[in-house]
C-alpha cells in the first residue's frame, strides 16, 4: 500500500475538493488524537485495554463467552507491513483486529488489502464520510470560505452579545467539572430532540479531564446571560482540530449560537498552527464518473456542489447541510477493515453488529 499517486476523485466528489485534497494531504502527517497516549488512557477507563506495538496505538476489548477484539485507530499511514505487524499481537481470546484506515478511499486500496485477508469491517468505529474545512490564514478569509448562509448566520451571531467560555489546560478542575456538567445538560436536550442515545456524564468528565490534561483538546461554551444556548467539545492533533461532540438548547435558537461556537473553534484551531477543521459525521455521497458529450472519457470527475447533497432522508442529511455552511468539502476515507482470526465466529460477531446498526 503506498500514499503515492492518491485518486482524489474517489476521495471527494468535486473536481474542486479533488484538487485541494490533493495539495493538503502530502502535509497531513502527524498521528491521529486517537494514537495518542491520552486517548489510550481515557479509553482504558471505559472498558478497553491499551497495548503498543512499536508506534501503533492498540486497543483490546472483551467481548461475551470470554472473546475479545483488537482495534488499530486511524492510522495515517498505513501499509501491508504495519498491518502485518498488528496481526502478530494476536491473543488466544481475540477473534479478529480492526484497522481503521485514516486515508482517502481507494479502490485499488480495498482490492489490495481483500487480496491479503482483510475484509471490509460492517461497522464502523469512526465515521468515514466527513466534512473537511481547510483553516484560513485570517478570521476574514475563514468567513469569505464559508457558504452564504453560514457566513450570514456566523456574522449574525457575533452582534448578538453571546458569551464565549473556553475550559482549557489552563482551567482549574472544578471549573472544567462545571463546564462539562452544563455541556452535558445540552447534550441530554440534543439526544431526546433527535432521538439518540447517549453515554453517562462521566465519559465527558474523563474525556475532557485527559484532553485538557495534555493540551489536547477543550470545551467551548456558548451563553446569553446565565442561559448556557451551545457547546462543543474540541481535539487536536498538530494539524487536524476535530470535532468530537456538539450540543445546544432549544431556546433562543434564532441567536445562532452553535455557528458562534464553530467559528471560535476555528479561530482556535488556527491559533494552533491546524490546517483542517474536521467536522466528522455527514451522510454519504456517491462518487460517479461522468461522460462528457463530446468526449468518449468516463473518468472525468463530477464538477458540481450538487453531488455532494445528501440523500433525502438520509438521517444525517440535516446534520450534513448544517456542516456544509462552513464550506470545504466532504471526503471519504478507507475506514475499517477486519482480519479474522477465527472466521465463523467473526462472522457470526459481525452478523450482530449489523442487526444493532441504526438505518
Amino acid at each position: 500500500m503506498s500514499e503515492l499517486n492518491i485518486d482524489f476523485r474517489q476521495a471527494s466528489p468535486t473536481a474542486e475538493a479533488q484538487h485541494s485534497l490533493a495539495e493538503l494531504w502530502p502535509r497531513l502527517t502527524a498521528p491521529s488524537l486517537l494514537q495518542t497516549e491520552s486517548w489510550a488512557r481515557f479509553k482504558s477507563e471505559f472498558a478497553w485495554q491499551s497495548l503498543r506495538v512499536g508506534s501503533t496505538q492498540l486497543l483490546r476489548r472483551s467481548l461475551p463467552l470470554g472473546f475479545s477484539l483488537v482495534y488499530a485507530p486511524e492510522l495515517t499511514s498505513p501499509s501491508l507491513s504495519t498491518l502485518e505487524a498488528l496481526r502478530r499481537v494476536r491473543a488466544s481470546s481475540d477473534l479478529f483486529l480492526r484497522a481503521e484506515l485514516l486515508h482517502p478511499h481507494q479502490d485499488n486500496l480495498v482490492e489490495e488489502l481483500n487480496q491479503h485477508g482483510w475484509a471490509t469491517a460492517p461497522e464502523e468505529m469512526q465515521p468515514v464520510y466527513r466534512q473537511w474545512v481547510p483553516l484560513q490564514a485570517t478570521p476574514e478569509q475563514q468567513l469569505a470560505a464559508m457558504r452564504e448562509k453560514g457566513r450570514y448566520n456566523t456574522r449574525y451571531a457575533m452582534r448578538q452579545e453571546l458569551q464565549v467560555e473556553v475550559f482549557d489546560q489552563t482551567s482549574s478542575a472544578p471549573a472544567i467539572t462545571e463546564g462539562v456538567g452544563r455541556f452535558y445538560q445540552l447534550f441530554q436536550a440534543t439526544a431526546g430532540r433527535n432521538g439518540f442515545a447517549i453515554r453517562q456524564e462521566r465519559y465527558f468528565q474523563r474525556l475532557l479531564w485527559y484532553l485538557t490534561e495534555a493540551n489536547l483538546g477543550e470545551l467551548i461554551l456558548i451563553s446569553r446571560g446565565e442561559q448556557t444556548l451551545a457547546g462543543l467539545i474540541l481535539g487536536y492533533n498538530q494539524q487536524i482540530a476535530t470535532y468530537l461532540y456538539g450540543a445546544s438548547s432549544s431556546l433562543e435558537r434564532q441567536l445562532m449560537a452553535p455557528y458562534l461556537g464553530h467559528f471560535q473553534a476555528m479561530q482556535r484551531a488556527m491559533a494552533r498552527g491546524c490546517l483542517v477543521y474536521d467536522l466528522l459525521q455527514i451522510a454519504p455521497f456517491v462518487v460517479e464518473p461522468t461522460v462528457s458529450p463530446d468526449s468518449t472519457d468516463s473518468t472525468q470527475p463530477l464538477d458540481s456542489a450538487q453531488s455532494a447533497q445528501p440523500s433525502v432522508g438520509h438521517r444525517f442529511a440535516n446534520l450534513t447541510r448544517f456542516k456544509q455552511q462552513f464550506g470545504g468539502w466532504p471526503i471519504r476515507l478507507m475506514g475499517s477493515f477486519d482480519y479474522s482470526f477465527r472466521p465463523n465466529l467473526t462472522t457470526i460477531f459481525q452478523w450482530l453488529e449489523q442487526r444493532r446498526r441504526p438505518h
